[in-house]
């Protein structure tokens, strides 16, 4: 664990909102642009501030976003080429966590004033995705080593758990009311469910073959939606039933990437190939697309923020959107 002082190089300057667009709904999508250009934004999180973190993977920045300022803050990580990568806020203290794909650590800072870097006990583990749990832990995946990690913040411990596929690529996490951590498993296609008190881990198969399940959300239920990457599905398993329910995506070839279900339940997620967000009503089996208002946007990740709007690093264009009203 080590502590360094984090500095700010981009503040204070004015997003410029681009193009909103109507859907077929009262939802609109805003996109604002990133002060550093070519940064790369990857990962996405909102605090319970309203504030809007992101990873910026290409410039080795953090960057904040103030939706009601319309201001941008940007910092350097303090370890260089450490390729910053997910994106998670611990909603009780409100300290942001970043994993450092390529710097084997995961920050944890006060925007934009203070950070501190934990080491990962693993080396080249690639450190991918994060997520806090009830505890104030964070847990996250190590796309390299095929285990899932988990850091507590108070003391600097570092646990990990290794998967029975060590070259599954576990990559999306999540963790559920109980404490249970979640991973979709990209190589593997495959989803895992850890018990951290037990050290068990479960793993469940989806029906469809080479599925390239990459990440996943739990809904008010306890259910797990999952994108299938490669098969261009999206996935349903039910923890109750230990079943799944398969579904195809809006456009063929889609290549589904991320995914988050909001307050309401809705479940969205984004289109690789096509540009466009999707929100998807399970109650009606209904859907709404939302088209980016430039192409490749090579939408990776998505997150509700307090106010019920869904944001999006577009990784593409270095730029971050919003939907909502």
């Amino acid at each position: 664990m080590r502590s360094v002082a984090l500095f700010v190089v981009v503040a204070g300057l004015v997003a410029a909102p681009v193009g909103p667009i109507e859907a077929q709904t009262d939802l609109r999508i805003t996109e604002y642009v990133i002060p550093t250009p070519n940064s790369r934004p990857h990962s996405i999180a909102a605090a319970p501030d309203g504030r809007i973190y992101f990873s910026e993977l290409a410039t080795n920045k953090i960057g904040v976003f103030d939706p009601q300022a319309g201001r941008f803050a940007e910092a350097t990580v303090p370890t260089a080429r450490s390729q910053p990568h997910g994106v998670a806020v611990e909603p009780r203290s409100g300290l942001v966590y970043v994993t450092q794909l390529a710097g084997g650590k995961i920050i944890q800072f006060r925007a934009p004033s203070e950070v501190r870097e934990f080491e990962i006990p693993t080396p080249n583990s690639a450190p991918h995705t994060a997520w806090p749990d009830r505890d104030g832990n964070i847990f996250f995946t190590e796309a390299r080593t095929g285990k899932i990690g988990r850091l507590n913040p108070q003391t600097g411990q570092v646990s990990e758990w290794q998967l029975p596929a060590r070259a599954g690529v576990p990559y999306g996490i999540e963790v559920d009311r109980q404490g249970m951590a979640w991973v979709a498993q990209l190589n593997a296609s495959r989803i895992a469910r850890l018990d951290p008190s037990s050290g068990q881990v479960q793993e469940f198969v989806p029906r469809t073959p080479n599925s390239g399940t990459r990440r996943l959300s739990i809904d008010s239920r306890g259910r797990v939606w999952i994108t299938y990457n490669r098969a261009h599905k999206i996935g349903l398993f039910d923890p109750a039933t230990a079943a799944f329910t398969e579904m195809d995506t809006v456009s063929p070839g889609s290549e589904p990437y991320a995914i988050v279900v909001d307050r309401d339940d809705y479940v969205w997620y984004s289109e690789f190939t096509t540009d466009q967000i999707v929100r998807y009503d399970p109650r009606t089996n209904q859907s709404i697309t939302f088209k980016t208002p430039v192409p490749k946007a090579e939408v990776r990740f998505l997150t509700v923020a307090p106010d019920g709007s869904i944001w999006y690093a577009n990784f593409g264009n270095s730029r971050i959107g919003r939907i909502g009203r």
